[in-house]
């Protein structure tokens, strides 16, 4: 068997990469705990139909139609809309990510650079500087990771305070 070399260009690179997926993948695990509080189902259960999904994409998607169904009155407009806004601001990176992700990577000789395949058409999003790119990339999502879960935080008690107030007027 062979050693990986400690080749410097090619850890810098798997690092960026794998600072943009977990970075990403934290931002799915909130979008996942949004879509179990709002299904009132059991942690199984959701997950089960969360990832059933095959799609980042359509796991947003059917959040977004929960939040439109459990956030259906005035009192609950401004939490829907938060939610709502933070997931399709998730939505937008998503095709830079995929830059990230999808790119076919090469080891340009003899510089041992990690680069865009060379003889492949480079994507017209993906920036000559593609280091920072990524790197900022990995540090706005962390940003919306922690927004996420700020929301997650206060859809759970905006939900609790809801049931209260309905268990409240049932009573009387």
């Amino acid at each position: 068997m062979t050693a990986v070399s400690d080749d410097k260009n090619f850890e810098e690179h798997a690092a960026l990469l794998g600072h943009v997926t977990l970075a990403w993948n934290d931002c799915h695990s909130i979008v996942l705990s949004v879509f179990h509080t709002l299904s009132g189902v059991s942690w199984g259960k959701a997950s089960a139909i969360f990832l059933a999904l095959k799609s980042d994409h359509a796991r947003r998607e059917i959040t977004l139609e929960l939040m439109k169904q459990v956030l259906n009155t005035k009192n609950d407009e401004p939490i829907r809309k938060l939610g709502e806004q933070l997931l399709r601001k998730l939505g937008k990176v998503a095709g830079e990510r995929n830059l990230a992700t999808h790119t076919m990577w090469v080891t340009v000789l003899p510089e041992r650079e990690v680069q865009p395949h060379p003889a492949l058409p480079r994507h017209k999003k993906l920036q000559e500087d593609f280091k920072s790119q990524f790197s900022k990339l990995a540090t706005d999502l962390r940003h919306h990771c922690h927004e996420l879960m700020k929301y997650e935080g206060g859809l759970r008690v905006h939900l609790e305070q809801t049931q209260k107030r309905l268990g409240r007027r049932g009573k009387a």
